[in-house]
């Protein structure tokens, strides 16, 4: 009778929790079609990302799709590849890009449960859902072409899995863990710093005992991996780019011989563990299970890494160079902003961490997920922008935190209640509560803080933006003026495109131009211009070398620039192609500029 009423459990909770995610994403897709501002942050380059990979799959090239997705970045192409098949079917368009990461949406509200489950039961799983789910900061990221909704699915994805090997004796576990945590490398590298603790927690011991009996299974690609690293940081210092990138290509083959040795050595440990005796084999097929594991993980991911590894080294934009990065001010910002960020169960979890380390019961295993946090936090700190997105994955520590101590007090469905209340509130607070600055690059200090902030969130959704700013109805007139007006006839030089702005209030509107540019599939050079700046400077640069088009952005504030942009505009004789007004108060106007023997 028991096994009969857990098989209607369990069906219930499938159902539930896909109607669930069905309605989450239901909810997302009405904001969108309400929504007219276009996406912001990082936004508009990933969706550029996700086009460089695109175009080769609608002309059918394979070679230029290969060498698009191995051309140095920072992001690797996971969540890229998700939304082409979106597009092939639904058309493009930076709704359907949005929209195409649904898919991970019920990928983090299982996981999220069966965490829960696994740990305390189902009513702490749907609590987990309900708060995590409901959070401000997910549902804002998750109405925005980010990485790090997906990272955050994965994550917990990874962490459930992780679980379920207990600790790695399960074999089959084992190898979805590795696959899962490749993965989720491949959608966001920032994933290695959110589960190193959890991931360490299970597996040194299995290491420690492995190494107990036999160091042939960790030495050899110990040795190996250490030797790489060597030759690596000994060469760096006289590498550029290009040698660098060619470096890379030798060091892919070393780096595929070291998989080979780890897979082989973890098949050794799987064979002796099948003839061994009871005791040897509780020694050795964790330890081969776990060396499976690391070797898809590096055979899912070694390629890419090993390829890109130069962008990593020459990118200076993810380390806070100016500001006293350890300091405790900067701790304690980061602290508050991570507790905010959250919402209520942010609150709730300051009760859960003292819990925690009162409960022995749940000592050992609560103080992974602390640590887990606190290592994210410390890894956060040397990030300079002050996103609370790139705090998402560590909802999944918080709110297991947040949540596990209320079983002690409360009864289960008390427990449901509660938590689908607090949702309740945190949806009002989505859109019925004034968006709040966050705190400002640097930490230095924390803003003053509103009462309602007390209990919802720093970052809140807002209502959909009915303004339409006609960034895409901009390039769609270079588009067809290409036609009429043909490419430069000297040289090799593609067009060049001035953006001159003496506005502030369309957010990325550079990043968003070159989109639509690329979308139309517009082979172009941008310059882009701030007038807000000194605007004689930049006026001696557009004179020295005079660009082919000119689009020139104003909401009229800076008056002053505002008339000294127009007489040098007027001065040079440029051609108006076309004129748009902004919602508020401005325009964005068209210009061809007059090129002898460029363009006729």
């Amino acid at each position: 009778m028991k096994s009969r009423q857990d098989n209607i459990l369990v069906k219930f909770d499938i159902i539930a929790l896909s109607l669930f995610s069905i309605f989450y994403i239901v909810v997302n897709y009405i904001w969108l079609s309400e929504n007219r501002l276009w996406p912001s942050g990082d936004a508009p380059g990933h969706i550029m990302s996700m086009l460089q990979l695109y175009h080769p799959v609608i002309d059918h090239n394979v070679e230029r799709l290969i060498s698009n997705i191995l051309v140095p970045s920072l992001y690797p192409p996971v969540v890229f590849l998700v939304s082409i098949p979106f597009h092939l079917v639904f058309g493009m368009s930076h709704n359907v890009s949005i929209m195409s990461q649904s898919v991970f949406i019920p990928v983090f509200i299982f996981s999220i449960f069966l965490i829960g489950l696994r740990l305390w039961g189902r009513a702490t799983g749907w609590a987990m859902v309900l708060l995590g789910t409901t959070a401000p900061v997910f549902a804002m990221t998750s109405r925005n072409y980010l990485l790090d909704m997906p990272l955050t699915a994965f994550c917990a994805l990874t962490l459930y899995l992780l679980l379920l090997t207990e600790k790695f004796t399960d074999r089959k576990a084992s190898i979805l863990f590795g696959i899962a945590l490749g993965v989720t490398l491949m959608i966001k590298w920032a994933g290695l710093f959110f589960l190193t603790v959890p991931v360490l927690y299970f597996a040194i011991p299995v290491i420690y005992r492995a190494a107990r009996r036999s160091l042939i299974y960790i030495i050899p690609p110990l040795i190996l991996f250490l030797f790489l690293v060597f030759l690596y940081m000994v060469g760096r210092g006289n590498l550029n780019m290009d040698t660098h990138r060619q470096f890379g290509i030798i060091f892919l083959p070393i780096m595929t011989v070291v998989i080979i040795i780890w897979i082989r050595l973890g098949y050794l440990a799987w064979r002796k563990s099948c003839s061994a005796s009871q005791d040897d084999r509780n020694l050795t097929e964790p330890a081969g299970n776990l060396f499976f594991s690391l070797a898809l993980v590096i055979a899912l991911t070694g390629p890419w890494y090993v390829y890109n590894l130069p962008a990593f080294f020459y990118c200076k934009d993810f380390i806070a160079q100016n500001c006293p990065i350890m300091s405790l001010e900067n701790f304690k910002a980061y602290s508050i902003l991570t507790f905010d960020s959250f919402s209520f169960a942010g609150f709730l979890l300051i009760t859960g961490v003292l819990i925690s380390l009162i409960l022995k019961k749940e000592r050992e295993r609560n103080l992974v997920f602390i640590l887990s946090l606190l290592a994210s936090i410390v890894f956060l700190i040397y990030n300079i922008s002050g996103s609370s997105r790139y705090f998402l994955p560590c909802i999944i520590f918080v709110i297991i935190l947040a949540v596990f101590w209320l079983r002690y007090i409360l009864p289960e469905h008390v427990l449901i209640i509660l938590c689908a209340v607090v949702g309740f509130w945190q949806l009002l607070g989505w859109s019925l509560v004034e968006h709040y600055p966050e705190i400002p690059t640097g930490f230095y200090h924390i803003q003053k803080r509103h009462p309602m902030r007390l209990v919802l969130s720093t970052v809140v959704s807002e209502l959909p933006d009915k303004r339409y700013y006609p960034a895409d109805k901009v390039i769609q007139t270079l588009s067809d003026s290409e036609a009429r007006f043909p490419r430069p006839v000297q040289g090799d030089r593609d067009w060049i495109i001035a953006l001159i702005m003496v506005s502030d209030k369309i957010p990325n509107i550079n990043d968003i131009f070159q989109y639509f540019a690329n979308r139309y599939r517009l082979s172009v050079e941008w310059r882009s211009y701030n007038f807000t700046g000194d605007t004689d400077e930049y006026i001696i640069k557009i004179k020295e070398d005079p660009p082919h088009f000119v689009i020139f952005v104003d909401d009229l504030y800076y008056r002053e620039r505002t008339e000294k942009i127009d007489r040098f505009i007027g001065s040079q004789k440029w051609k108006l192609l076309k004129e748009f007004q902004m919602p508020e108060e401005g325009y964005i106007k068209v210009y061809r500029t007059d090129m002898p023997g460029t363009i006729p």
